[in-house]
């Protein structure tokens, strides 16, 4: 009977053992939802619930656990380095454990776990690759960017800690240094007083970590600086006469302010003319010039304090006769009084037709009846109009034709002539004579008496306004009676604009 009960109770024994055995590594490990290990490039902000690695900065493999069972003692790691193969005990599974790995490269991490007798459990190996310092990292891998007389250094980000970024130049033989400490994750550091864009500049960049007073290898660049403002302003500039004047124009599309400084001779006297400080983006000057082509120098000068100058040669617009039917053809007339539209509307006067006049009404006379508007003065406008405006009446004295619409050919006058009918037929006495400018603006050049001898009088214009038109106001006549007009040719000298 007792030889029964011991047989039973060994069989008891023997079937608990079978009902609550597993495998070794299941002794060990507790069933997790997902039991492959994990390479990340981010440190986890929680445990994990795996064995997970992380490669950081520095050369440092850093190793976060997973929960492990309580029979888990410890875990040995090896990994190969050049000088043999490494091996760390870890026992405290709640912190990361750092490796301190001596090359940048892919490494095998093997991980056992040991229970408290020894025993092992199968190896888990995970391949991953160090960084670089930080320092190197950064040195190594700047991006550059020319800048306006000058090159920009973007260094990579990694950590906010603080750094020292050097980088050594020369800059015409002298040997320069720029050095900057940030603790900014986004560092540019900036060379300037680089003014030759042509040349690539050769520069030595080294970093150093402040906190582990590590200074990295120096790393060679090579790059051509931005051109500067005002070279740029400079290489835009052109020179053209304008009507009786030479002008230049600029183009500025830095915002930056430059100087400019004209230099040349006007009539045998030297001239220098200033622009300071401007930063307009679309600028121009007109200044006076000779009547022939003038040679000017324009300096250029930049807030940087350096300066290039510009040489031209500037003519102004010749001389023009408009004295042809051609050359006025665009231009609109306008008198006060016409008799008729055969003789005749103001428009006769541009038509280079010496059989054809301008005439106010007739038979008007002193003593006469006619109406104010029918006797002295009259007024004559002349527009330089692009294409000549019409009248309604044919009379062209319509009053929307004192003014007309642009476009307008306009021109400098100098000279104005006016003829009478004929040599022997000459009625207008006085005249006064005005210049319209471009905004309207009416310009009194006084008053003239034509010529009872010859049939064309030159009014001579001291003038260097731009007009848009003239106006002739025929104030008295020859006649002790009559009180008529007429002419028959207006001709103008001036400086068109081109």
């Amino acid at each position: 009977m007792k030889a029964y009960i011991q047989h039973l109770f060994i069989l008891f024994i023997s079937g608990l053992l079978l009902f609550t055995s597993c495998k070794q590594d299941e002794l060990i490990f507790p069933d997790v939802v997902q039991t492959e290990e994990t390479v990340t490039t981010t440190r986890p902000t929680a445990r994990p619930n795996n064995l997970t690695l992380f490669s950081n900065y520095n050369q440092q493999i850093e190793i976060f656990w997973p929960a492990v069972s309580d029979r888990v003692k410890k875990a040995t790691v090896t990994y190969q380095e050049a000088s043999g193969t490494k091996s760390v005990d870890v026992v405290s599974f709640d912190k990361p454990t750092i490796l301190a790995v001596e090359q940048e490269k892919e490494y095998s991490i093997n991980i056992v776990y040991y229970t408290a007798d020894n025993t092992p459990s199968k190896t888990s190996t995970i391949k991953i690759t160090s960084k670089p310092f930080e320092n190197e990292f950064k040195a190594k891998g700047v991006t550059m960017l020319a800048s306006p007389g000058g090159v920009r250094f973007i260094f990579p980000s990694t950590t906010a800690k603080q750094f020292e970024y050097k980088i050594k130049y020369q800059v015409d033989g002298q040997p320069k240094e720029k050095v900057v400490t940030s603790s900014d994750l986004d560092v540019i550091v900036e060379v300037t007083g680089l003014s030759d864009e042509t040349k690539a500049y050769e520069f030595d960049v080294t970093v150093t970590d402040k906190v582990l007073n590590l200074t990295s290898k120096s790393y060679p660049y090579s790059q051509r600086p931005g051109i500067l403002p005002y070279k740029e302003i400079a290489a835009s500039i052109s020179m053209s006469g304008y009507f009786n004047k030479g002008q230049i124009f600029w183009s500025n599309g830095s915002g930056k302010n430059v100087n400019f400084e004209i230099s040349y001779s006007l009539n045998g006297t030297p001239q220098k003319l200033t622009i300071p400080n401007t930063a307009v983006e679309n600028g121009n000057y007109i200044f006076a010039i000779n009547t022939v082509a003038t040679a000017i120098a324009v300096k250029v000068t930049g807030e940087e304090g350096l300066s290039t100058v510009v040489n031209g040669s500037v003519a102004p617009s010749q001389l023009k006769a408009f004295n042809t039917a051609d050359a006025r053809k665009g231009w609109t007339p306008y008198a006060s009084n016409s008799n008729s539209t055969s003789e005749g509307p103001p428009s006769f006067m541009l038509d280079a037709n010496t059989s054809t006049i301008w005439h106010t009404q007739w038979s008007t006379t002193t003593t006469s009846s006619h109406p104010a508007d029918q006797k002295y003065p009259f007024t004559l406008i002349f527009t330089f109009t692009k294409t000549r405006a019409a009248s309604a009446s044919g009379l062209f004295n319509e009053t929307a034709l004192r003014t007309p619409a642009a476009p307008f050919d306009p021109i400098v006058v100098k000279e104005i002539s006016l003829l009478h009918r004929s040599a022997s037929n000459r009625v207008v006495k006085d005249v006064r004579v005005y210049g319209i400018d471009l905004q309207g603006k009416e310009i009194d050049f006084g008053q003239f008496t034509l010529s009872n001898t010859v049939q064309e009088t030159k009014l001579a214009l001291n003038n260097n306004e731009i007009l848009k038109a003239v106006k002739i106001v025929c104030l008295t006549t020859f006649s002790t009676t009559n009180q008529f007009a007429n002419l028959n040719e207006i001709y103008i000298t001036g400086y068109p604009e081109k």
